[in-house]
This record gives C-alpha cells, sequence and structure tokens, in this order.
C-alpha cells in the first residue's frame, strides 16, 4: 500500500517536473523572441525618424526657369513585412499600434501626393508634409518606449532625443500655424457670406424685390 502511493507520488513528481520544465522553457523562448522582435522594430523606427527630420525641414527649392517648388526631402517609407520575427511573442495591443503604423504613413503619403501643387508659392503643401511626418516620427518615438521595455532597452539616446525634440518643435509650429490658417479660412468665409448677402440684397433692390434700407433719422439735439 505505502509503496503503490510513494510509486504514485513518485510518478506526479515526475509528471509535475516535466510538465513545468516546459512551462520554463516555452516562457524563456517567448520572451527571448519579444526581446528580438523589439530590437528588429526599434531600429527600423530609428531609421524612420531620422527619415522625418528631413522633410520637417524642407521648404521646398524652386526648379530651373519657373516659379514652381520640388521637394529636397523625400518621405520615409515604413514596412516590417521582411522582419523575420514571431508578433506573437509581443501583446496583441502592442502588436496592432506597430503594425498601423504603417498603413498611417502610407495614407499620408497618399494624401500628400494626391494634394500637392507646385505652383503654390508659398506652398501651403509643404507645411502638410512638415506636419504629417513630424506626427508620425513622435508616434514612432512613442512606440520605441514601449518597445524597450518589452526588450529590455534605454529608451533614452541623445541622438533619439535630438531628433524627437526636432519633430516636436515642427509638430508645435505647424499646428499653430494651422490653427492659425483655420482661424482665417473662418474670417474669410464668414466675410464672404456677409459681403454675397450684401450683394443679393443690392440686386433685388434693383430690381424693386425689397425697399432700399433707409439710413435711421439723426435725433435733434435736446441741448
Amino acid at each position: 500500500m505505502d509503496s503503490g502511493i510513494a510509486s504514485l507520488i513518485g510518478v506526479g513528481v515526475g509528471v509535475f517536473a516535466a510538465n513545468g520544465a516546459k512551462v520554463i522553457e516555452h516562457y524563456v523562448h517567448r520572451r527571448r523572441a519579444a526581446q528580438y522582435l523589439a530590437v528588429r522594430l526599434v531600429t527600423v523606427l530609428d531609421r524612420f525618424i531620422a527619415g522625418c527630420v528631413p522633410v520637417t525641414e524642407d521648404e521646398g527649392r524652386v526648379l530651373p526657369g519657373s516659379y514652381d517648388l520640388e521637394p529636397v526631402a523625400t518621405l520615409p517609407t515604413l514596412e516590417f513585412d521582411s522582419l523575420d520575427v514571431d508578433w506573437k511573442s509581443i501583446k496583441p495591443h502592442l502588436t496592432y499600434a506597430v503594425l498601423a503604423l504603417p498603413n498611417e504613413v502610407a495614407e499620408a503619403v497618399r494624401s500628400i501626393n494626391a494634394n500637392f501643387d507646385p505652383s503654390n508659392v508659398p506652398s501651403v503643401d509643404f507645411s502638410a508634409r512638415q506636419f504629417h511626418f513630424a506626427r508620425l516620427g513622435i508616434a514612432a518615438n512613442d512606440l520605441i518606449g514601449r518597445l524597450a521595455g518589452v526588450g529590455g532597452l534605454a529608451h533614452y539616446s541623445p541622438d533619439r532625443r535630438r531628433l524627437t525634440r526636432a519633430l516636436e518643435l515642427a509638430f508645435e509650429r505647424r499646428t499653430q500655424q494651422r490653427e492659425s490658417w483655420m482661424k482665417e479660412m473662418i474670417e474669410f468665409r464668414r466675410r464672404s457670406a456677409e459681403a454675397e448677402k450684401a450683394s443679393i440684397r443690392v440686386m433685388r433692390e434693383a430690381h424693386g424685390e425689397v425697399q432700399p434700407d433707409m439710413p435711421a433719422e439723426k435725433k435733434p439735439d435736446q441741448t
């Protein structure tokens, strides 16, 4: 009886130890895969940030023989398809955030290319390029911060901080410019609506459809 119980206990301990070893092995493998993924992604994102900065500083150059502007800086691209990494080694919400960024970059490039007009001088199109890629570069730096925690990496580096600060300043500058432009557009539309309303009334008065506005009579001075 005692020997049978002892045998069962021995078998149970052996199974538990074997399963425990597999669990530990799986955890170690997953941890290493996550660290490797983080390292690969951070290096790609660092290159993307470095490519964003020249775009935020690009005011264009005049084409020879014309007044048209052409970009000097090339819009950076971002893709992770070529990376041989285990995406399931990190949490789903982080995976989604990482994989969504290339889609945002592609959409920004599509919008910029569709609306770019080299004859706009001074060009608001260059401001749009600067705004979008300052924003996207800052988003890439935020992802690096999250991935650094996964891979046990240092988020801060002098070069990365210098580049990110340049992006932040460009974003603030272009955000203020866009807000100012929006206010100007609202005021312009208000004045245009008032001018159109006044023009319509003048036409109706000319056709006798409405009576002209009479100036208010000035009250006599009682002193």
